[in-house]
């Protein structure tokens, strides 16, 4: 069904050569403006992800800030972790902009 509050969601990802797999939950949603999820079983890594949606001229602007907060020896790892991070979020972003704009995705009411 539709996201809501509560939503829970599993990701699957490749990260420094290891598959990790990640559950977060919807803990903030506002429909066409924001989306916030926080990882609820992370281990030692507690990772946010926020995304904002501000309408443009000529489209959305997307703002997609991740906090991450890495514990014990792991906190070594953060910038290494940051950038990684960063560097995932190009495709990401891209592949959705594609979506959107060939209308594969329509926005929530």
């Amino acid at each position: 069904g539709p996201a809501q509050l509560g939503t829970k969601m599993t990701e699957v990802r490749k990260f420094a050569g290891r598959i990790f797999e990640t559950t977060s939950e919807l803990v903030e949603f506002e429909a066409n403006r924001k989306i916030v999820r926080k990882g609820d079983d992370n281990g030692p890594m507690s990772l946010t992800g926020i995304l904002t949606f501000t309408p443009t001229g000529s489209g959305t602007h997307v703002d997609w800030v991740w906090e991450l907060e890495l514990a014990g020896l792991l906190s070594l790892m953060t910038p290494i972790m940051a950038r990684q991070l960063r560097n995932d979020a190009e495709p990401h972003l891209d592949k959705l902009k594609q979506l959107l704009e060939n209308g594969r995705f329509k926005p929530l009411d």
